[in-house]
């Protein structure tokens, strides 16, 4: 999710254009603060969980553009959108070359070597923002005391893996529904009697449709809605990298789904048949949905992949979006 800007006569690259933040000032001012920490660990990192849509790129973008960030790390932030098959090498060599740092072989060694050389004593951000495995992860960890670390991921082991103390992993839960009307409110003067849901990847979907055409003819809670949402072009300038093509929204939720298995997706597939707007469901409920004495390890596998996530109590929630997705693209 990268567009370049220019800042203090560097280059950066930032995760997106910076947007309304509604409802996340706590958890933004809390990630700020450890970023900032004389206490925190160096190269130890802070990792935000969430569902697809639910905003982790943005909170990482307005702390990178927070102006005690900014102070902070001398404007040596460096990011990069990783996805599920990075080029490692590749983003290796544009930090390098933002570092004026020049090698006659630049191998990944070398480049981690001299790129761990230049941070050792210079205070910098990584922010590695749409992590999908560990093991990518490895070689960025960079520099020494004064840098820090910043990563976003949509799978709950990956975040769980990364985080080393409880206190590093923030999970991002969606916005309530006075937030959700606050958003809605910052991004359209248009009207909209249906429920927002609290998933901003939607309220912004929906706000620039309701910008360009006024009014909505379908029924607000139909599928035919949804298609039109699902088809639109992700808002906030996200992009993915270049080997992740990305045309409209539903290729950021299919992203979710490319390592399920087959009868897995029988299973998704009864969820997004499940009659009317429901959401949230019961263990129970999904045992006989889906006709099985035990759902449990069908739905933590569903975890996590961060299509379901857990309310407690044995409930478990799929966004709207989601589940329109699945219905129509499964």
């Amino acid at each position: 999710m990268l567009g370049k800007i220019l800042l203090r006569k560097r280059i950066l690259f930032s995760l997106i254009t910076p947007t309304p933040l509604i409802g996340r000032d706590a958890l933004r001012e809390r990630i700020i603060q450890q970023m900032l920490s004389p206490q925190s660990q160096a190269r130890m990192p802070v990792v935000i969980c969430g569902m697809a849509g639910v905003g982790k790129s943005a909170l990482a973008a307005s702390v990178m553009h927070d102006s005690r960030i900014q102070q902070q790390f001398e404007a040596r932030v460096f990011c990069a959108s990783l996805g599920r098959d990075p080029d490692i090498p590749a983003l290796f060599n544009r930090w390098a070359a933002q570092c004026d740092i020049e090698l006659a072989e630049p191998t990944v060694e070398a480049l981690v070597l001299r790129l761990n050389a230049y941070f050792a004593r210079r205070s910098a951000l990584f922010i590695l923002d749409d992590v999908w495995d560990v093991s990518h992860v490895y070689y960025l960890l960079l520099g020494g005391y004064g840098c820090r670390v910043l990563i976003t991921t949509r799978l709950p082991p990956v975040a769980h893996f990364l985080a080393a103390r409880h206190t590093d992993m923030l999970s991002l839960s969606l916005l309530d529904p006075v937030e959700s009307r606050t958003l809605f409110r910052a991004l359209t003067s248009q009207s909209y009697s249906g429920e927002l849901e609290g998933l901003p990847l939607f309220i912004h979907a929906l706000s620039a449709i309701l910008n360009q055409h006024g009014d909505l003819s379908p029924d607000e809670g139909s599928l035919a809605l949804f298609q039109q949402i699902l088809s639109a072009t992700p808002p906030l300038g996200y992009t993915l990298p270049a080997n992740e093509p990305l045309h409209n929204i539903a290729d950021l939720l299919k992203r979710s789904l490319q390592d399920i298995s087959t009868p897995m997706q029988a299973y998704l597939r009864l969820i997004g048949q499940a009659a009317g707007e429901t959401t949230v469901f019961h263990l129970h409920t999904l045992q006989a949905l889906w006709h099985t004495t035990d759902a449990k390890p069908v739905v933590r596998e569903l975890v996590n992949h961060g299509i379901l996530e857990p309310r407690g109590q044995g409930m478990f929630y799929i966004s709207r979006l989601m589940k329109a997705f699945i219905a129509l693209h499964l």
